[in-house]
């Protein structure tokens, strides 16, 4: 029984490995297409859930984790978070995207969702130019 759990943790360390492979990828991917919407746009992984894939801004990452809160902006025109625009492309991806207070415009949403559907397509150059 003991080989059988040392297995089990030997596969355990090697998704975990995997899933942080995957998941900088995933974050340097998006980052890199909405960089020029989003000036000084970043991600990391969540603190407490390992799994979840946090997009900020350079100007919040100077801010401790546990300062940085969440506001809800009541601007009319700015009324889509980016979390739920990049699951709304890639819906696998719901449960394991969020986002630090990042509201878009109108014009920032159909950007980003023309620049996500085109990476999801497939259609993205080898420079990365759209």
């Amino acid at each position: 029984m003991n080989n059988n759990l040392l297995f089990v943790i030997c596969q355990f360390n090697s998704a975990k490995k995997m899933l942080a492979t995957y998941q900088k990828i995933i974050m340097e991917t998006i980052c890199e297409a909405i960089r020029d919407v989003i000036p000084g746009i970043k991600a990391r992984c969540d603190y407490c859930h390992s799994e979840r894939i946090v997009f900020y801004t350079e100007a919040m990452s100077e801010e401790a984790p546990e300062k940085i809160t969440v506001t809800i902006v009541n601007q009319k025109d700015r009324d889509f978070w980016l979390s739920s625009v990049i699951t709304d492309v890639f819906p696998a991806l719901g449960g394991s995207v969020d986002d630090v207070s990042i509201c878009l415009s109108q014009e920032e949403r159909d950007e980003i969702i023309k620049r996500l559907k085109k990476l999801r397509d497939g259609k993205e150059t080898n420079n990365g130019a759209f």
